[in-house]
């Protein structure tokens, strides 16, 4: 599994990367619970964009383990690309009977980084490690942990937040 890094993009100068606390990692389950969008996701400021950019982890962690990608399309811009690569990548894996235990994404560092109109960070990610299976009857599997770092780009529009861009590595 390829992590991609993501980076959202806030208004004001760049900071010093930062680490962040890990959270703890769900198990895929059945009842998994369809993560809530915070308070703070809905404010025009660089705190609710970082709470969303915590929340849109949220929801690809969900994803992955649930193959359910409503969330995911609706905290996307619709011109995200690569939103939609992983839309279409859990919508593949989830028709081939595919899923995932435990490997969550966390944030281990987060940098803001200026943006001419978004905001956007530089994110570590820290994927923990966890098993998958590839379709209905395939062998069960390992993948181990790793770090990647992806750039995020969040836009505020219709009054929240959406991730505009997914993008491998630092690239802004």
């Amino acid at each position: 599994m390829t992590v991609v890094a993501v980076v959202v993009v806030v208004a004001g100068c760049a900071a010093e990367p930062r680490p962040i606390e890990p959270e703890a990692s769900a198990s895929a389950s059945a009842t998994l619970a369809v993560p809530v969008v915070p308070v703070a996701a809905g404010e025009n400021t660089p705190e609710g964009a970082e709470a969303f950019l915590h929340y849109y982890i949220e929801v690809i962690n969900y994803a992955s383990h649930t193959g359910d990608t409503g969330p995911l399309q609706q905290a996307s811009t619709p011109d995200c690309t690569g939103c939609q690569d992983y839309v279409n990548h859990f919508n593949e894996w989830d028709a081939r009977g595919g899923s995932t235990t435990d490997g969550d994404w966390s944030i281990s560092e987060i940098e803001q980084v200026p943006h001419a109109t978004d905001a956007a960070w530089v994110v570590t990610l820290h994927l923990a490690a966890g098993f998958y299976i590839e379709s209905k009857g395939a062998e069960r599997k390992r993948f181990e942990a790793s770090d990647e770092e992806v750039t995020f780009v969040a836009r505020f529009t219709n009054g929240g937040w959406q991730m505009a861009q997914l993008l491998a590595g630092r690239q802004l």
